[in-house]
């Protein structure tokens, strides 16, 4: 990855949006691509190249009524399909299988 200049680049954006985001402990791409102002597919290849290098993890969160990331995260998005959950205010909604988004978390070194 080094040696590919646009993924350096956005990923100097990324770190300095987390900086400016402490509290987030996941990365939404939809997010990212909403804050920054790199095209999705950069955002994209550079989450997926980190997930190869084992620098992330990725799962899959649906999008609530609300229009939030849901905080329910699963493996696989086929084991959201079809599934009633519920949002912030305990509400059950049905899952659309068109919202389901990845999400990816740093990996953690075991100590």
């Amino acid at each position: 990855m080094q040696n590919d200049a646009n993924l350096v680049e956005v990923g100097n954006s990324i770190n300095e949006w987390l900086k400016r985001h402490p509290r987030v402990d996941r990365l939404n791409p939809v997010l990212l691509c909403q804050d920054l102002k790199v095209r999705p597919f950069e955002i994209a290849r550079f989450l997926h190249e980190m997930t190869l290098s084992g620098a992330l993890t990725v799962t899959y969160s649906p999008i609530m009524p609300s229009g939030e990331v849901s905080l329910d995260e699963f493996e696989s998005p086929v084991e959201i399909e079809d599934r009633i959950l519920l949002d912030g205010f305990d509400r059950p909604y049905q899952v659309d299988e068109r919202k389901i988004v990845p999400v990816y978390r740093p990996v953690r070194e075991k100590v």
